[in-house]
Order: structure tokens, then sequence, then C-alpha cells
């Protein structure tokens, strides 16, 4: 069970396919939010995908009977999933969170008490007896031939969106780095969901010629959008994870969070850009609607012409 969000479920993907690739005779069932199935749709590891609405009712009506698995396995490990396993008979594991190592992360900004594996490697560690494999995270397209990265594209793919403003790099700062990658002989695709609409609009008024891929929450149409790019320039937001389970190269700037958090790209080709001469911080372990310094220095020091020369030296340009 992993509700939500995308990246959250893109991360299970390694655990999926360890646990498979040890134990090839066992089926397993994944239970998800409908807006995030796509994450995990047609993974070869799934047996059943059981799918909940918003008013957490099972798609279709279609329930779970619980007692008829030998293990659940709880990765969301909230009040919701320990409501849906009420009365469950059989073994329970559940991912642990480590709340309060976050908690002092963001009240004191003390990194100590938090765990030095990556969510991906807690997830896989949630199941006894599983080891890491050294391999990345997954998505599966509908039907035998898979789309393919084109790694020598002229393109590179912006993903300016992310649910938190704090996570968010500056707007203005996109648009100048595709300016700077355009007279390198760069095109640029900006890519993100509906959320992103907007944001989509004000970027193909500002760049002419710029594709842009925004405005619907189609995982396999973003991902394609992806996978025609030599690397994409994101934030720390589940469009990075779609990205390092393509394996497309990842520029991937953090603002308010911090990769201790656990979810930096997982064995993917990636490089973080942040600000580390601050000390507020982490200022939220999720993201925030506004800068609680007002000065949003975690971000705005972070220039383009930065990130230009390290996505050069990192993609090859």
């Amino acid at each position: 069970m992993r509700l939500s969000s995308l990246g959250d479920v893109l991360l299970t993907t390694p655990m999926l396919r360890i646990l498979k690739r040890e134990n090839p005779s066992v089926k397993i069932d994944f239970v998800v939010k409908t807006q995030y199935a796509d994450a995990v749709r047609y993974n070869p590891a799934i047996n059943r995908l059981f799918t909940l609405e918003k008013d957490y009712s099972f798609s279709g009506g279609a329930g779970l009977e619980l007692n008829q698995y030998g293990l659940i396995i709880d990765l969301q490990n909230n009040f919701r999933t320990r409501k849906l396993l009420r009365g469950a008979n059989v073994p329970v594991v559940r991912f642990r969170k480590f709340s309060a190592a976050k908690f002092i992360s963001v009240k004191f900004k003390f990194k100590g008490f938090l765990p030095e594996a990556s969510v991906s490697e807690r997830y896989i560690s949630t199941v006894p007896g599983l080891e890491e494999d050294g391999e990345g995270c997954e998505l599966y397209f509908h039907g035998e031939s898979q789309p393919v990265h084109f790694a020598e594209s002229k393109v590179i793919g912006l993903c300016p969106g992310s649910k938190h403003f704090t996570k968010q790099w500056p707007l203005e700062y996109f648009i100048q780095l595709a300016q700077k990658l355009n007279i390198t002989g760069y095109s640029v695709a900006v890519i993100g969901g509906a959320d992103d609409r907007e944001l989509g609009e004000e970027l193909k008024r500002r760049l002419p010629g710029a594709e842009i891929v925004c405005g619907e929450n189609d995982l396999f149409r973003i991902g394609e959008a992806m996978l025609k790019c030599r690397a994409v320039v994101c934030n720390d937001s589940g469009l990075m994870h779609l990205a390092t389970a393509l394996r497309i190269p990842a520029a991937v700037i953090f603002g308010s969070t911090i990769r201790e958090f656990g979810f930096a790209p997982y064995n993917a080709k990636s490089i973080i850009l942040e600000n580390n001469f601050l000390s507020c911080r982490p200022c939220s372990h999720i993201g925030r609607a506004h800068c609680p310094k007002k000065h949003f220095k975690c971000m705005k020091e972070i220039l383009p012409e930065q990130v230009f020369q390290k996505l050069v030296e990192f993609a090859g340009l």
C-alpha cells in the first residue's frame, strides 16, 4: 500500500522489482490513489491494482479481502491505511517515517537523527530479507515496445512546477536558463502536469518556439516528452522521480527541503544544486506556500548561470 504521491509511488518500484525477482511465484497486489495509478499501472511485478477515489472508496466498488494475503506491506503508514487495514488477521509490516527526526531537523536544523538511507532503500528494508540491487526506479508504458531515450537530443526539458512554492526555482530563472540554452543551440521543452498549466502558458508567451507539454495529468505523455530530451532541469518534485525512473539525466534544484530527507534521485544520473550556506534550511520537509524569512535565498541565490554551467558539465552540452 502506497496511496500517494507521484514520487513516493515511483520510489516503491525498486522494492517491487526485487521482491518479485527473489520470489518469482509471489503475487503482488498494489493499493494506490487513482490519480497516481499510472505510475505502476503496467508494472510487470504487479498482479492486481486497486485504486482509491478521493473519498477513499475503492474504484468500481471492489474492496480488499485482507485475510487472503500472506503479508501486507504498508508503505504509507498513516491514519488512512491503518483504517483500511482494520480487521486484518495477517502479518503487516509498516514503513518507518522518522517523523520526529524530520521535525527536529526542521525546528532545530539538526540532521543527526535522520536516516542515511534513501526512502527507496527504506521501502526495500521494510520487507525482511530484501536487499538493494543497485538499480533505480522504473516506469512501464503499455505494450511490449517501450519508448526509448534520445540521449543525443538537442532538447533540454524544463520542469518548473512543484506542489509547494518554496520548492519552485523562480520562473524568471527558468526563462533566463532557456535563453542561454537557445544561444548554445539547444531548444527547450517545458514539461508539467495540470497544476502547471499557468506556468506553461506564461513560458509559452515568454519563450516563442519552446515546446509546451503542460496542462494534463497524462503521465505517459509527460514521460514521452521527457524521453525526447537530452536532460531535464527540475525542482524537488514528482517529475524529478519520473525523469530518473526513465533514466534521463536530471539536474535537480532543492530549495526549502534537503536531500537528507531521503527524496534525492535514487540510483540515477543526476546532480543536485542547493544553497548550503543558509541557517534556515530546511524550513519544511514537504514545502511551504511562502518563505518564512521572506527572502527566499534558498532558491534566489542559485543563479541561472550556475545551473547552466553545471548542466554543461553534467550533460555534456
